[in-house]
């Protein structure tokens, strides 16, 4: 029987995969006894809260969010007032620096979301500090044993969905005379999520004769150029791009529900989420001197 356990997450709560992945696993183990809390630190982390996504087990500590050491010395001390037994880092740069400053007892797992090389290499260098990584894809083990990531602290636990919160009653077959429906939900950024091969992979459909409407949900840097480059090199109405409250059918004008320097206001904030500057940023924490807290730099 599994001994009930505190876990500290790092994340934010708003619509992203990281977040996603705390809601599910907090579900299954909270019934098995476990305390799960999503943690975030500093006000600007505060600030990114949406208060749809926000859950009990959400938690912000007060520290001064510019103030690296504050911060990850805050965590640690948390961690060590409310009895933590496990910690998944995943991308927050204050418990990433707080790493070297957990007691050993204390595991740290982590779970690897992406496959992009600047991830891959952050997984890298955190694995010294990380007792069990998780990878969702045999590929993403593969990537991680083939950069020194010891074996036997990996493990491949695909992503799951359930089908069941979804689904009501069987699946209604699909006519001929139907339109085969594909869609994207995900970040529009092509660094993570591979988004410019998306073009090439619908015009191999119309090569091919498949009748397709394909759906996008999502923000990101590239919505613009996605935008574009569908409208002007697929027929008209095969993609429809969903908004918050709303849609917008590629070729029918332009999103009513901002405006334009809204959205390039919205892209570029996204843009700023995990440029490569921030993996830099991270990978330097990964290599703190634990006595100062100043971080020498990475050679790759």
């Amino acid at each position: 029987m599994l001994t009930p356990l505190k876990i500290a997450y790092g994340g934010i709560p708003h619509d992203n995969g990281v977040y996603t992945f705390y809601r599910s696993l907090r579900a299954g183990l909270n019934g098995l006894g476990c305390q799960v809390y999503c943690v975030s630190i500093g006000e600007k982390a505060r600030q990114g809260w949406k208060p749809s996504f926000i859950d009990d087990g959400c938690i912000n500590l007060p520290v001064a969010s510019n103030d690296l050491a504050a911060a990850s010395r805050g965590f640690a001390d948390w961690c060590a007032q409310e009895g933590i037994d496990v910690v998944i880092p995943q991308h927050s740069p204050e418990i990433v620096a707080a790493l070297p400053h957990l007691p050993p007892a204390l595991r740290v797992v982590h779970v690897c979301m992406d496959l992009f090389p600047e991830a891959l290499h952050f997984y890298q260098q955190i694995a010294p500090r990380v007792d069990s990584m998780v990878a969702a894809t045999p590929r993403q083990k593969w990537e991680l044993l083939r950069r020194g990531v010891p074996e036997d602290r990996l493990a491949v636990i695909p992503f799951a969905a359930s089908l069941s919160d979804s689904l009501d009653g069987p699946p209604v077959p699909r006519t001929p005379s139907q339109p085969l429906a594909i869609a994207w939900v995900a970040r529009l950024n092509h660094l993570q999520k591979g988004l410019r091969w998306v073009p090439d992979i619908l015009r191999s459909l119309e090569t091919k004769g498949v009748n397709y409407h394909f759906h996008v949900v999502g923000e990101g840097q590239d919505r613009a150029w996605l935008e574009e480059t569908l409208s002007r090199t697929l027929p008209r109405g095969r993609v429809e791009f969903h908004v918050d409250g709303g849609r917008q059918v590629q070729g029918r004008g332009r999103r009513r529900e901002a405006s334009r320097a809204q959205r390039r206001a919205e892209d570029e904030e996204e843009g700023r989420e995990k440029k490569p500057q921030d993996w830099q940023q991270l990978w330097n924490l990964c290599v703190l001197d634990p006595s100062t807290f100043s971080w020498e730099e990475m050679r790759a």
